[in-house]
């Protein structure tokens, strides 16, 4: 969980700054945000995708949505809306990451790019892409 929170934070901190607010507000959020999603996301029961959406996911995407950019969720809308609607583009952005949010590829790069976390197999990228997938058609209401 620290990984992912402090994954979010270095998310945080570049839109932070470009409103001024610097890094001790990007932390606070952080924070907030992080503990948030702690209290928000499901624990893991066994399903690997379930598993990988936690370890990897959760912490700046709980329940489908998005700390960093509103518009930017993981719901069925918002996914067809920006170009991830099909299991190769999730599994792409996964893999190489796009803006603010870090690739999780084992081949991801440039490396400023990528987690600083653990990196995911192509297996692992492409069950939690159908993960991702199956969630966002239910809406996020179902395990």
């Amino acid at each position: 969980w620290i990984v992912m929170w402090l994954g979010c934070v270095t998310a945080l901190a570049p839109q932070a700054a470009e409103r001024g607010s610097g890094r001790r507000d990007a932390l606070k959020s952080g924070l907030k945000f992080g503990l948030v999603s702690l209290g928000v996301s499901r624990p893991a029961r066994g399903a690997d995708g379930v598993r990988l959406f936690e370890e990897s996911c959760a912490a700046c995407h709980a329940d489908g949505g998005n700390i960093v950019a509103r518009g930017k969720t993981l719901r069925s809308e918002d996914l067809s809306r920006n170009g991830y609607a099909s299991l190769d583009a999730i599994a792409d952005l996964v893999a190489n990451g796009k803006n603010a949010m870090p690739g999780y590829g084992e081949a991801c790069e440039p490396k400023r790019a990528c987690t600083f976390g653990r990196r995911l197999s192509s297996s692992e990228i492409e069950t939690l892409a159908e993960f991702v997938q199956a969630r966002a058609r239910d809406g996020w209401t179902s395990e």
